[in-house]
């Protein structure tokens, strides 16, 4: 139950791939989420997000969760934050090896 509770937030707040789309040789993924001014307000988040039960049906995530906007971390401490970057084989397309 906690892990559907979790999937639910995830996907209605921060979104979820739907589909991808393909534009000449570039493909981006299209993400579905809520509107930003409905992932900004708790009450509208905690009435209407509705959470799959495991017996059938759903309910309002108010029922299981409590909803608040609290005041977060601005950005990750350096020692949190992952590197990142990228390698090339040589012999590989574009490398200069």
């Amino acid at each position: 139950m906690v892990g559907d509770v979790q999937d639910v937030i995830a996907t209605a707040l921060g979104g979820q791939a739907a589909t991808n789309t393909v534009e000449g040789r570039e493909r981006y993924t299209v993400n579905v989420r809520y509107p930003r001014a409905f992932r900004s307000d708790p009450r509208a988040i905690a009435d209407e997000v509705q959470v799959p039960l495991p017996a059938g049906g759903t309910v309002p995530l108010r029922e299981v969760a409590r909803v608040e906007l609290t005041r977060g971390a601005l950005a990750a401490p350096a020692r949190l934050r992952a590197l990142a970057g990228s390698a090339r084989s040589p012999g590989a397309a574009g490398s200069k090896a």
